[in-house]
């Protein structure tokens, strides 16, 4: 899987600073930011080098761009995406004689999802970065196949126009 950041770009989106304070666990989030991006520009054409990341220096950039903004909010809202953790549950009742104590289930449980939620879901930050880009497609490509080599190019099934890389 590719890593479309560095813990410099991230924390310089953060801070301002590429040498300012990130969280001890940032590579970790990096490589998730950049599982979540990968997923949401899987549909997207584009060339690239040995480690799958764009030749292109702008959608390099939006990527890393794309990832920051996304680590930066997690970091924001106290989200650890590796491990979400706990959320602490509230008190709904309690007795001192019988030394019972009832928990309100539904909020801890809506905070324990929508936790989670966050945690493996691209922000709109990223999003928008990403869609700017063009990085984001809905248009579904086909592949044409050469008689000669096999090799797969893009294909536009309404003109019939094959696009050579």
């Amino acid at each position: 899987m590719p890593i479309y950041a560095t813990t410099a770009q991230v924390a310089e989106y953060i801070t301002g600073d590429v040498a300012g304070a990130v969280p001890a666990n940032v590579g970790r989030m990096i490589r998730k930011a950049s599982s979540l991006v990968s997923h949401a520009i899987r549909g997207a054409v584009y060339a690239v080098d040995a480690e799958d990341v764009p030749v292109d220096v702008k959608q390099r950039e939006a990527l890393a761009e794309a990832v920051s903004a996304q680590v930066a909010a997690w970091v924001d809202n106290g989200v650890d995406p590796i491990s979400p953790g706990t959320v602490a549950q509230r008190v709904a009742s309690k007795s001192l004689g019988g030394a019972s104590v009832t928990y309100e289930a539904d909020a801890y449980k809506t905070a324990y999802l929508a936790q989670l939620a966050v945690a493996d879901s691209l922000v709109g930050d990223a999003v928008r970065i990403l869609d700017a880009a063009g990085m984001l497609s809905t248009n579904v490509q086909a592949r044409a196949r050469t008689a000669v080599s096999g090799t797969a190019y893009p294909f536009d099934p309404l003109t019939g126009q094959v696009y050579y890389l």
